[in-house]
């Protein structure tokens, strides 16, 4: 996308985010800037709970869950069942971790199989085997392909 039309995507959309008429707001990671849409989901969200209490899970948020992760797996271009949410990053990797029969690791007895200090695809190629893991990166359009991590790539 020429930098001009980036510029004007921006210059539309930043009027959306009250923080940026105050600051330079470089906090991405996991509190990024909250959206005037945001702010009206979270009202949303709290009024609803207010009124249907957990019923709101049933009735409404868990198919709103299913929806993001819908549109997520088309984002990416992926098959929706290749897709999972989790709260943050750290979570996820955990859940993968605790599906992995570590015992079974060269250096696993002892319950001290050590994970590589690397990139998340080589730290599961590492812990994967042929039977037990067979973790899949996608690839963003238009880069290049994903990659199958397992056991003797």
């Amino acid at each position: 996308m020429p930098e001009a039309d980036l510029h004007e995507l921006a210059e539309r959309y930043r009027p959306e985010f009250p923080v940026f008429r105050s600051a330079i707001y470089l906090n991405t990671c996991s509190l990024g800037a909250l959206s005037q849409r945001g702010r009206a989901a979270l009202d949303r969200f709290a009024d609803l709970w207010d009124r249907r209490g957990a019923a709101a899970w049933y009735e409404h948020w868990l198919d709103a869950a299913q929806d993001v992760r819908a549109s997520f797996a088309r984002l990416i271009s992926v098959d929706e069942e290749e897709t999972a949410l989790a709260a943050s990053i750290s979570a996820a990797l955990a859940s993968i971790v605790s599906a992995i029969d570590l015992e079974a690791r060269p250096g696993g007895r002892d319950g001290r199989t050590r994970l590589p200090h690397r990139r998340l695809p080589e730290a599961l190629s590492a812990l994967s085997t042929p039977t037990n893991l067979r973790a899949k990166f996608p690839s963003m359009p238009g880069t290049s392909t994903s990659t199958p991590c397992s056991a003797g790539r």
